[in-house]
């Protein structure tokens, strides 16, 4: 199944991450649902850089999972976490040199495909302040 010994033993490793810190989600690749585990990371905090002539921030949150188990997933698909919506917004690629055999981070934004995105929660940036005013 795998190549070489160095893919087996990140294979097994992956195993133990998701057995260990993934949940059950529900994911719904052409409107089916389909019960997938998953690691799920949403930032606690932003996580960015100053660039000098301005600020990029990145809250989004991601799920990582066995790509075999994501199959069909796409863009604006549906995704439930814990009763909280969310809808895929890059779909992400089998990290493995096998597609189907290896994980994927799939990038995901808050609230229901197709409806406006609600605000990420407010939490203070480190170097500014409040970013509401």
């Amino acid at each position: 199944m795998f190549d070489n010994l160095f893919d087996q033993a990140m294979s097994d490793a992956d195993d133990i991450i998701l057995d260990t810190m993934g949940t059950e989600i529900s994911i719904y690749p052409g409107g089916t649902e389909r019960k997938i585990r998953a690691v799920f990371d949403a930032p606690a905090d932003n996580t960015g850089m100053n660039t000098g002539s301005g600020e990029i921030r990145d809250t989004a949150p991601v799920l990582f999972t066995r790509s075999a188990w994501a199959v069909g997933l796409k863009k604006y698909d549906r995704v439930m976490i814990h009763g909280e919506p969310y809808q895929v917004v890059d779909p992400g690629w089998d990290e493995s040199s096998t597609a189907g055999h290896g994980v994927i981070t799939i990038t995901l934004a808050r609230g229901e495909p197709g409806r406006s995105t609600p605000a990420a929660p407010v939490r203070p940036s480190k170097r500014y302040g409040s970013q509401r005013a």
